[in-house]
Parts: structure tokens; C-alpha cells; sequence
């Protein structure tokens, strides 16, 4: 067990609405945490944290100056638990490089919240935990939220993303598919800095996986053999991206 006594929690986010919410959570879920500071700047939490010695540190990881990931290697050693809360799923796989205890996506639900306090209730003191130094390759790779959890996968493997809804099925090379609870729209801003094009409004395409266009019917075809649309409105622009790669 972790201790007898309230277990000592600091929040760290840039956004206050954020710090609000998941404190407001904390209180009317969470009896055995008490928060004993919320921070909006990451750099002035360093010393906060040095000074309150907290059980758990509640982090964001997208923020100005420092990331949530440069704030934990402003320690030699962390002797507390970490929670990483964002709302980018794909810093999944580098949050468990830092002994995450947990992972949480916002918006974040009471109940996640309150599964984390009880699994920090019955885990065993903290450990000390030297900081990992992330590898500049760790962005290749994703952590996909799907109905049932995660699945972590390589950028490369993907050929295809088609909107199913409010949900996006990833066409894999392996022949799979998952359905992952992200619209396509917030896929294709995650996926188009690695040369990801959305030719269609149901259609995001990674170029590298194009086999062949069709001028006359308006198409791609995948390496995989299925031929795509591309809408109208998107050719132009479509030729020209294919052309620099």
C-alpha cells in the first residue's frame, strides 16, 4: 500500500479549464487525494514538485516551454508516480518509455480518474525512476484509442484511413484493419506531417502506399489492389503533393 494517509497529488497543465476539471474530479471522486498544488507553468512546477515531494504529479504532455516529457528530465531521479493526461493518444507508447503509472485522454471521465486512484491506493511506495531520453524515431509510432483499449502500431504499416462516422478505420499492410474513436479530421492533422494526404472526404492516403493514379475514373490504386476516389475538388492539389514526393 501505498500509505495510510491522503495520497499527496500535484497537477500539472498549461490550461486552466483543464487544472479545474480534473481538480473538481479529484475532489468529489477521489477521498483518499488531496491536491496539495496546480501549476500552469511546467518550468515553475520543477521546483514545486522538489519542494511538496507529491505521491503523484497529474501531467500534460503538450505544453509551451516544456512538454511534459522535458519536465521530467528536469529530475535525476522521479520518486514519484506520473499520470500522464493529454489528449493525444499517439504520446501513448512514449509515456510508457517513462514508467508511466497510467494514461489518461481528455476529455477526461471520472471514472478513469477514479480507476487511478485506486490502483495508486493499492500499488506498492514508488519507485525511483530514472528519466528516459525519448529517441528522435519515437514519433513513427502510434498508440490508436479503439473501443476496447489501445493498439500500438508503426506509421509505415498504415496504407489507408477511411471515416467511419465519428470513428477512422485504419487499413493496415498486414491486411488488417482497426477501428480507432477518432474522426478523420483529427486524424489527418495527426498524420499529414508523415506524408498523409486527404484526397476525399471519407479518404486519407499515405502517398508512399500509391500504386498507380487513374486520370480517367478520378482514382488511386493502393498496393494493396484497393482503388480509391479522389474527389474533384482535391485533384490539383493531389497531383502537386504526389509530384515533390
Amino acid at each position: 500500500m501505498i500509505s495510510n494517509t491522503r495520497i499527496k497529488a500535484v497537477i500539472i497543465d498549461d490550461e486552466v479549464p483543464n487544472l479545474d476539471t480534473l481538480d473538481k474530479i479529484i475532489s468529489h471522486f477521489c477521498p483518499d487525494i488531496l491536491v496539495v498544488a496546480r501549476c500552469q507553468f511546467p518550468e515553475e512546477a520543477v521546483g514545486i514538485v522538489q519542494e511538496l515531494k507529491p505521491d503523484i504529479v497529474f501531467l500534460d504532455i503538450k505544453m509551451p516551454v516544456l512538454n511534459g516529457f522535458d519536465f521530467l528530465n528536469r529530475f535525476t531521479s522521479i520518486p514519484f508516480k506520473v499520470v500522464f493526461t493529454t489528449a493525444f493518444s499517439e504520446y501513448a507508447l512514449q509515456a510508457i518509455k517513462y514508467a508511466a503509472f497510467d494514461f489518461i485522454l481528455k476529455p477526461i471521465d471520472h471514472e478513469e480518474v477514479s480507476a487511478v486512484a485506486a490502483k495508486l491506493k493499492n500499488s506498492t511506495t514508488p519507485r525511483v525512476v530514472t528519466p528516459v531520453i525519448p529517441n528522435n524515431n519515437m514519433n513513427t509510432n502510434l498508440a490508436l484509442p479503439t473501443p476496447d483499449g489501445f493498439s500500438f502500431i508503426e506509421i509505415s504499416e498504415i496504407l489507408y484511413c477511411r471515416s467511419d462516422n465519428s470513428y477512422t478505420k485504419y487499413i493496415l499492410s498486414n491486411g488488417k484493419a482497426i477501428l480507432v474513436c477518432r474522426g478523420l479530421r483529427e486524424t489527418t492533422e495527426m498524420l499529414e506531417r508523415h506524408g498523409f494526404f486527404r484526397i476525399h472526404q471519407s479518404f486519407l492516403v499515405n502517398a508512399r502506399c500509391i500504386r498507380k493514379f487513374n486520370k480517367h475514373t478520378c482514382s488511386i490504386l493502393i498496393t494493396n489492389g484497393d482503388e480509391l476516389p479522389v474527389s474533384t475538388r482535391k485533384k490539383d492539389e493531389f497531383l502537386q503533393f504526389v509530384a515533390k514526393i
